[in-house]
Order: C-alpha cells, then sequence, then structure tokens
C-alpha cells in the first residue's frame, strides 16, 4: 500500500502529515529524530526499535509513539509489516500534554483494540474521497487519547487485583469472543460477583463488563467487513457470538452511528 503525505490541512488543530498501512518496514537511522509524532505499529513479522540504550521488540499487535526529534533506529531479522501515522497541526507542539512526557509510548497488543483501524479507516476515506478534515482531525485527537488511556492501562497492570481479575477476563473475551458469553460466566470463573467484575472494568477499563464485550465483538465484526466482504451479516453475526443477525445489526448501528 503506498504512503500518503498530508491528507488533511495543516492548518487544522490536528493533522496526518503522512499515513501507511501494509508497508514492507526497511531498516532506518534517525540520529536527530523524526520532526514530529511518530505512531508505528506491527501488523506482520517482527521489528526491533532501538531507542538510546534500549531496544524494544514491536511483534504483531505493538506499537510505539515517538516525539519528535527523539534519536532512534528500526531493523528486522525478516519481513516486517507496518502501519504507521505521523502528525501535525497547530496544536502539534501541545500533543504532549494529551499524551504525556514520557520518552516513547509502547502498546501492548492485548489492551483495547476500538482503535486499531483508524489508520486503514482513514486510508480508505482519503482513497475514495470520503475523508472529511475536521472529522480526522477529531479522530487524530480520540487515537492519540486512547493511546494515553492505554499507556494507563499498562502501568496499571502490574497491580495484583488487575493482574488477577481483568487480564484474565480481557483474554477470556478475546479467545471466546464468538461463543455465548455473559458477565455472570466470566464473573463465575474468577470466582467473583458480577457486580464486582464490572466495578473493576469500569475503573481499569473505562467501561462496563459489558460493554467491553460488546465493543470487542463489534471490532472484529468491522475487521470481517473490511477484510471478507462476501461473507453474509449473519456469518459475520455469528463469528461474533450473536445468535440472532436482527440483534447484530441493531447493536452494530447503535454502537457505530
Amino acid at each position: 500500500m503506498p504512503i500518503y503525505f498530508q491528507i488533511t490541512p495543516k492548518s487544522l488543530p490536528l493533522a496526518i502529515e503522512s499515513i501507511g498501512s501494509s508497508w514492507r518496514q526497511e531498516p532506518i537511522h534517525r540520529p536527530h529524530g523524526y520532526p514530529v509524532y511518530h505512531w508505528l505499529k506491527t501488523i506482520k513479522g517482527a521489528g526491533t526499535i532501538a531507542i538510546g540504550q534500549q531496544h524494544i521488540r514491536l511483534g504483531v499487535g505493538q506499537g510505539i509513539l515517538i516525539p519528535p526529534t527523539l534519536p532512534h533506529s528500526y531493523d528486522s531479522t525478516g519481513t516486517w509489516l507496518t502501519q504507521f501515522v505521523t502528525f501535525n497541526g497547530t496544536l502539534e507542539t501541545s500533543i504532549a500534554s494529551i499524551v504525556g512526557t514520557s520518552s516513547y509510548l509502547f502498546k501492548e497488543s492485548f489492551f483495547d483494540n476500538h482503535y486499531d483501524h483508524f489508520i486503514d479507516d482513514t486510508i480508505t476515506a482519503y482513497e475514495t474521497d470520503c475523508l472529511k478534515p475536521f472529522d480526522a482531525a477529531v479522530d487524530c485527537f480520540s487515537f492519540l487519547l486512547s493511546l494515553s488511556k492505554d499507556q494507563a492501562m499498562q502501568e496499571q497492570a502490574g497491580n495484583s487485583v488487575y493482574q488477577d481479575i481483568i487480564e484474565p477476563a480481557i483474554r477470556k473475551i478475546q479467545s471466546t469472543f464468538s461463543h455465548e458469553l455473559s458477565v455472570g460466566q466470566l464473573a463465575q470463573e474468577l470466582f467473583i460477583s458480577p457486580q464486582y467484575l464490572t466495578r473493576l472494568f469500569t475503573k481499569y477499563t473505562g467501561k462496563s463488563t459489558q460493554d467491553y464485550i460488546t465493543d470487542y465483538r463489534l471490532n472484529k465484526a468491522k475487521e470481517y467487513l473490511i477484510n471478507s466482504p462476501h461473507q453474509t451479516i449473519s456469518t459475520i453475526a455469528s463469528k461474533c457470538g450473536y445468535s440472532s443477525p436482527s440483534r447484530f445489526s441493531e447493536t452494530f448501528r447503535k454502537k457505530t452511528n
């Protein structure tokens, strides 16, 4: 897939300076860093990011946000496919107030992925002349805010309650979303009450347990719609844990409108 540059005006508060997906990442050495905030995520294979004395492996589903002018380099030992986006705009110097002042943000693959389609969706909208610059600026802000939220979740991952309850629950949701799955079932497996599980989910993810399950299923549905458009709604609904296509369609409309 090609790279696109400055697809939204730099006069907006947040704009897309460059964007690309399914990009075969070659080794890069940037002794002076990149001039703007830069998000890079692995979609196939793996690569290594060197920042100072640190070497960070970027596996499938993992990503990193690198701030401006931070020296870094990329390398890999095999095929490494990535997607990326860089940000500028009139508020680009204020991005640190959104994502924090850490030297970089590293996103683990098992955290909330509700914004994972931001890059592909934006490219598709641009290629079909459907991209609305102001909406794209809002999406940029939401994307960066979500990264910041994920960073906070990763810091919480050292908490024993998170490790013992939330992390196993998220893994269970991700592995069984295509089957019948209720908050009560999750809570029973963790030997806690559904009410307590929901309180913890709200605290650590910002969503109730049921909303987390629903959002995960709908994100998977979007993947199927994009990658396998020939599949019927009934098939996609079944793959995402919905026995009723009409209920799936109703939920999808409510959540995506």
